[in-house]
């Protein structure tokens, strides 16, 4: 989980995709959630790297492949990728 500086808070799950869930009013209500990626692995981290720009780190098939990575935006609506 991750809260934004702009105050929204973010939680990532792996099943049955990689998603990121949003709630914008304290943890009480949170979005249908955005498809980062179709993995089911994907135990990771996220880190706000500019305002409203996160970075998620997360985990690959298997050991010896390396991390994956997504850059979005969070904006009022949805995740946008970031530029």
């Amino acid at each position: 989980m991750l809260r934004l500086k702009s105050g929204p808070i973010l939680a990532a799950k792996r099943f049955p995709n990689y998603s990121v869930n949003v709630s914008r009013d304290e943890g009480v209500n949170w979005d249908e959630g955005t498809v980062v990626d179709y993995r089911i692995q994907g135990m990771g981290s996220m880190v706000e790297v500019e305002p409203d720009v996160v970075l998620c780190i997360y985990m690959n098939a298997s050991y010896p492949q390396p991390l994956l990575f997504q850059r979005f935006r969070v904006t009022d609506q949805k995740l946008i990728p970031a530029e």
